[in-house]
């Protein structure tokens, strides 16, 4: 297990205090849950003013939906509908991960800015991908999954959730050249994809009670809404405050939480450190 060591991207450091909060961005229309809410530069603009305002301390922006059931987009469509974010990079005051399968895609966006490469894939799409990554020296956000976006729900079958999870992740990262422990690359469990509601649960509960072996100093949670947190009938919006409570139990350093609603995230961190605080001192 690595121990939390403090994370820099350029001039930005990694909160050494508490759980960062990263803005969700889709440039989608078919995203489960804020797909086709974004059209254009200036609706983008907004957008990002506002998740940088309620407190995000970093952006994932893509432009391919990964939903149960998705179908692959082109390089040549998904730079499409990046290009309002690109041509505005330099304005954006915390640093911006691009959500992507796809190595073309990955080195335009390098070339523009971004500092963080999001692979759902785990390297199975496009090897090309961690290679670029590698040579431009930025972040590689590297997500446990299986099969496709179309396959996914048929390969949630483990012998261990937990252990099978950490171990085809680093068999993934070796295979890219990663050493153990390389601040480049980060680690997401992938809740949701290729895993049942039950099976995400014990990725969370692992991580939260540390008996989950840390593969990589920084550990991403995607559970924002996803079927896991739909306690009920509920919508994609309705799962928010379950989210929140995700935030609020793993609110430490070396956490960073994905999130659709930053402001609820934002504080619901805040609540859980300051709580901790309180506790510290009594």
């Amino acid at each position: 297990m690595f121990a939390y060591q403090s994370v820099r991207l350029g001039s930005w450091q990694l909160p050494d205090d508490r759980a960062a909060v990263m803005g969700i961005i889709n440039l989608t229309p078919d995203s489960f849950s804020d797909g086709g809410e974004i059209a254009g530069a200036r609706a983008l603009r907004e957008r990002i003013d506002q998740l940088v305002e309620a407190g995000a301390d970093l952006l994932d922006v893509g432009a391919e939906s990964t939903r149960p059931g998705a179908e692959a987009v082109s390089a040549d469509e998904q730079l499409r509908r990046l290009e309002p974010l690109f041509s505005q990079l330099d304005r954006i005051s915390v640093p911006v991960s691009l959500d992507t399968r796809d190595a073309r895609v990955a080195r335009v966006g390098i070339e523009a800015g971004v500092e963080i490469v999001n692979d759902v894939s785990m390297g199975r799409q496009d090897p090309e991908l961690a290679r670029c990554v590698q040579e431009a020296g930025v972040v590689l956000l590297l997500m446990h999954s299986r099969g496709t976006p179309a396959t996914m729900d048929d390969c949630a079958d483990y012998a261990s959730p937990v252990e099978d999870v950490v171990r085809e992740w680093n068999i993934a990262r070796k295979q890219m050249g990663f050493s153990a422990g390389d601040s480049r690359i980060w680690f997401d469990p992938g809740l949701g994809f290729a895993k049942r509601p039950e099976q995400c649960w014990m990725l969370l509960a692992a991580i939260a009670s540390g008996q989950l072996p840390r593969p990589a100093p920084v550990t991403v949670i995607g559970a924002s809404r996803k079927r896991m947190t739909a306690f009920g009938a509920r919508s994609a919006d309705q799962r928010d405050p379950a989210t929140h409570a995700i935030c609020a139990k793993l609110a430490r350093p070396g956490i960073v939480h994905r999130v659709h609603d930053v402001d609820g995230a934002v504080q619901a961190v805040q609540a859980a450190c300051r709580l901790d605080g309180a506790l510290q001192w009594s």
